[in-house]
């Protein structure tokens, strides 16, 4: 046998022992040691690589913060294999292969996991073993995928349709963006329920809270982050992700409503808690949410007719592009207080009030007190006329 053969041979012994090696430890040594090993291993094999440019990176991917850190380059051997292994607390990672191919990983204590993939064939799914937050990780993803082409995609389209004509139903245009308001409810609340049902306290579950929403069953998203606190009570991801069910509770009905200071189109800094003594309607958008842009033309009929009677609305742009925040401002016809510190859900105010998608309003009360939420359309105006005695 030549050198390198044995080479080769060698490394795919130390790769098999490096698979089984957690198994055996698992099988061999009690749960409370296991549970100190904040190691992972992580091997695979690429097949056919680009011959020029780009890396392969390891990432751990801070979902509740929008926000990646990169760990380390990965290096592959002369036959496409590689094999590492590093040292971080059990959470969400991603392998990012050449830019062209990113693959997310659940890891939690000890896990070893195996990537193979082909990159002249990217639209397949690699082949991901050894995990079984993972596996729960891509199988939430199938089903993510799949519920909102099934809900949220027709809906969408329709109304996208409609609003390319040159002069569109306006009837028909609220009811459609009602439709698509309500297929993205529903798609939500799927996604909790999947969580609900099939993911117990993995670490998967931290993803997964990326599409929770306000709105939904607080009671259950408290449970699942009860149960998560109690498998993993030293975990930063534990902290995150009962922090994000206690900012849901921060803006239930009743709650009075956080401040918000940020700068207007002008550079002037506008406070959301100056317009106290009014009724308020503060709005979250963006210039590329469809939806959004189909109510600000009603908001300007509300803002006309009854700013002078004790209404105001607040605007938080989350744009993350000055243009067309103030062009989609313009066409739209924003007359009222519209702001924006262009970090998109970055956005402090974003994060305080839980906003993680399009569009989003609370109605405030005079006192600063959240007394509605997601109101539209006609049920809106009637709730803005009562407020003002009408």
């Amino acid at each position: 046998m030549s050198p390198s053969g044995a080479s080769h041979d060698r490394l795919r012994v130390n790769r098999l022992f490096a698979l089984l090696l957690p198994g055996l430890i698992a099988f061999a040594l009690p749960s409370a040691v296991m549970a100190n090993d904040n190691g992972f291993t992580l091997s695979g094999q690429v097949l056919r690589p680009p011959e020029e440019g780009g890396r392969i990176v390891l990432k751990r991917n801070h979902v509740l913060a929008r926000r990646m850190t990169t760990l380390q380059t990965i290096e592959l051997d002369e036959d496409g294999f590689f094999e590492i292994r590093f040292e971080d607390q059990p959470g969400i990672f991603e392998v990012d292969f050449y830019g062209l191919k990113k693959v997310p990983l659940a890891l939690d204590c000890g896990q070893s996991v195996h990537i193979e993939l082909s990159m002249d064939d990217l639209q397949s799914e690699p082949a991901v073993t050894g995990s079984a937050d993972t596996d729960l990780l891509l199988a939430y993803e199938r089903f993510r995928r799949e519920s909102f082409q099934r809900l949220v995609i027709p809906a969408r389209r329709e109304m996208r349709n409609l609003q390319q004509q040159e002069a569109p139903d306006e009837k028909l245009l609220a009811e459609l963006t009602a439709k698509e308001i309500d297929s993205y409810d529903r798609h939500q609340d799927e996604l909790l329920e999947f969580a609900r049902k099939n993911m117990g306290h993995s670490i998967a579950i931290y993803a997964a809270a990326l599409r929770w929403d306000a709105e939904q069953d607080l009671k259950v998203m408290a449970e699942i982050g009860k149960q998560f606190q109690g498998a993993h009570p030293d975990l930063e991801i534990s902290s995150k992700l009962n922090e994000t069910v206690r900012g849901f509770q921060r803006v239930a009905l009743g709650a009075t409503a956080s401040e918000i200071q940020l700068p207007d189109s002008s550079g002037q800094m506008q406070r959301l808690s100056s317009r106290r003594g009014k009724v308020v309607l503060l709005d979250f958008w963006a210039s590329w949410c469809p939806p959004c842009r189909v109510e600000n033309p009603k908001y300007a009929q509300l803002f006309e007719k009854y700013r002078d009677r004790g209404f105001s609305i607040y605007s938080v742009s989350l744009d993350t592009n000055r243009v067309p925040w103030l062009k989609a401002s313009d066409r739209d016809g924003i007359a009222w207080t519209n702001v924006s510190d262009l970090t998109g859900y970055n956005s402090p105010a974003a994060k305080d009030y839980s906003v993680n998608a399009l569009p989003v309003n609370f109605l405030l009360d005079a006192e600063g007190r959240i007394i509605a939420k997601n109101l539209r359309g006609e049920k809106l105006r009637l709730k803005i006329a009562s407020l003002l005695g009408e």
